[in-house]
């Protein structure tokens, strides 16, 4: 998997819809899957993910996940 890093100042809270976790590595982001232009990260750092738009756009949405 591809570590992308990004200025996590950019994004805003959204509610997760059923997203997978995916291990991090090094405090990068990994893409998780890749539907449409949409892609999905996993952010170490508070179990938080992010929702990509475009090929080398910034990280505009971020959810917190509720432990399970």
């Amino acid at each position: 998997m591809e570590g992308v890093e990004v200025d996590s100042s950019l994004v805003y809270e959204v509610r997760p819809k059923g997203w997978s976790k995916v291990v991090a590595e090094n405090g990068r982001f990994q893409l998780l899957k890749l539907q449409k232009r949409i892609l999905t990260l996993f952010y170490p750092v508070r179990n938080a993910y992010f929702l990509i738009l475009g090929k080398e756009r910034t990280i505009i949405k971020r959810s917190y996940l509720s432990k399970e």
